[in-house]
């Protein structure tokens, strides 16, 4: 498993970080991140650490991940790879959910977006 999942000071938001390859199973861990329980969730995605290289058939499979579960609210990515973050736009214009995502380039600018997002929200 090449992710990590941790919860945040607030309930209803988590982090998740993705070290090295990205894997089917850390795209479909939505019961780990809470999803499914028909609350909204705010999710930290800490791509930091992963490398450049996408799975095959990611933009098919990114169809059926957690980046598109209904539960889902807004996703604040973290990343100091410009082609990291060129891809999360691109994928995220794919899947028709750049209104659900950000890109960051520090943990912190990430944190106070999720904090706004929830805020605004009113949770």
């Amino acid at each position: 498993m090449a992710h990590t999942v941790r919860p945040t000071q607030h309930p209803q938001c988590v982090q998740i970080e993705i070290h090295g390859e990205l894997t089917f199973d850390d795209m479909t861990c939505s019961a780990e991140l809470g999803l499914g329980q028909g609350q909204p969730r705010w999710v930290l995605l800490d791509v930091s650490e992963m490398d450049v290289a996408l799975p095959e058939h990611f933009i098919e499979a990114s169809r059926k991940s957690w980046f598109m579960h209904p539960d889902l609210v807004h996703m604040a990515v973290y990343t100091r790879s410009s082609l990291l973050g060129s891809a999360a736009r691109m994928i995220a214009k794919l899947t028709r959910s750049r209104e659900r995502m950000t890109i960051h380039d520090s943990r912190e600018k990430a944190e106070a977006h999720l904090r706004d997002e929830m805020l605004k929200a009113g949770v």
